[in-house]
């Protein structure tokens, strides 16, 4: 278990979307929310993935009622605590995502939830071994982002479920 959480409630979130407009949604909610991470790169062509913590009294209901306000078919995930599989995957992924990024997780303030992450991947192997990120695409179990309120996480997911 990490030293210190960061924020109270983690939404992980994706979309459909221009990197201008991309960093466009990664800029209001900045401004709008002033969350304690937020991250967002483009995947692949056209869609992009990001992570945002908010306060947890409030703080995802209203960032989703912010999201929901952009035309980018933006689907919203509840990530169950921090530092969760599903929560370090989503920032593994965003990370090192090929194209564009916008936020707040490369800055210094954010040092401390890289090292939590890093921490999270040693813990994860077979005692002896170093730290290992997930292969190149990954792509966790289905249904590893469900989250009871929330809709599927990717278009992946998505097609699986039909």
């Amino acid at each position: 278990m990490p030293a210190r959480e960061l924020g109270g409630a983690h939404l992980a979130f994706f979309g459909f979307a221009t990197s201008g407009g991309m960093r466009r949604l990664a800029r209001t909610l900045l401004c709008v929310l002033a969350p304690a991470l937020l991250q967002v790169a483009a995947v692949a062509e056209g869609r992009f993935e990001g992570i945002v913590s908010v306060p947890a009294r409030g703080g995802a209901a209203r960032a989703e009622r912010v999201l929901a306000g952009f035309k980018m078919h933006i689907g919203v995930v509840e990530l169950d605590a921090y530092m969760s599989d599903g929560m370090a995957a989503c920032l593994w992924r965003i990370m090192r995502a090929p194209g564009p990024a916008a936020g707040n997780l490369l800055l210094p303030a954010g040092d401390a939830l890289r090292r939590d992450l890093e921490a999270h991947a040693h813990a994860r192997l077979p005692r002896g071994r170093g730290p290992r990120e997930p292969r190149a695409g990954y792509e966790a179990p289905e249904n590893v982002f469900l989250h009871a309120r929330s809709v599927l996480y990717t278009p992946t997911h998505m097609l699986r479920a039909a």
